[in-house]
């Protein structure tokens, strides 16, 4: 089974593109962060300022996506997840990494 999924799917480390999301899209998620609201539950999705926001979601970018690789790195990232760090587009052009986020998804 390992040497199916070795082939099949193979590291996904990128930096910069489109992330390959596990669970769902994150740049809602960035968006509402940003602006206060908690995700760590639907908490944040439900709440009234929620829609209005969606429209910043446009503006997140995938900056760097780190890949489970635990037989190649010794990395693992939760059941074989991934790492993704996303920024705006006018914050990676004004080197504001700071102004990044994280997010963690795993099967």
């Amino acid at each position: 089974m390992n040497n199916y999924i070795e082939l099949t799917n193979p590291g996904q480390n990128t930096i910069l593109g489109y992330a390959d999301a596990i669970q769902a899209p994150m740049e809602l998620e960035c968006a509402l962060v940003t602006n206060g609201l908690y995700c760590g539950d639907s908490t944040g999705y439900n709440d009234l300022r929620a829609k209005s926001l969606e429209v910043e979601a446009d503006k997140w970018m995938c900056l760097l996506q780190v890949d489970s690789e635990d037989e190649k790195t010794g990395m693992m990232w939760g059941d074989a997840g991934k790492l993704y760090f996303w920024i705006r587009e006018d914050d990676l052009k004004n080197k504001r990494f700071d102004k990044s986020w994280f997010c963690l998804q795993c099967y």
